[in-house]
């Protein structure tokens, strides 16, 4: 997982807590991948309207279950590439 790179603040474009939301996600633990998904799946259904608002592609909300943190990761792993990379 990348963690530094998620911004410490808002989703670029935004005025909400986005990134530390993220942040705080990627280093808690979770007690199983069932919790971890559901966490992840409230993380991104909370924050999808800043994340349109920014322009940004959001995780992909096809997965489910447990594979539903597998998405988030690559979401998360995708979006710090961008925003490291300035795009």
């Amino acid at each position: 997982m990348v963690q530094a790179a998620v911004p410490d603040g808002p989703v670029p474009g935004t005025t909400d807590d986005g990134g530390l939301a993220v942040s705080a996600f990627q280093v808690t633990d979770m007690p199983s991948p069932r919790v971890r998904a559901i966490e992840a799946r409230q993380v991104a259904t909370r924050l999808r309207p800043s994340i349109e608002r920014a322009g940004l592609s959001g995780p992909d909300l096809r997965a489910t279950g447990p594979a539903f943190a597998g998405a988030f990761d690559a979401w998360v792993d995708q979006l710090a590439g961008r925003l490291e990379a300035g795009r």
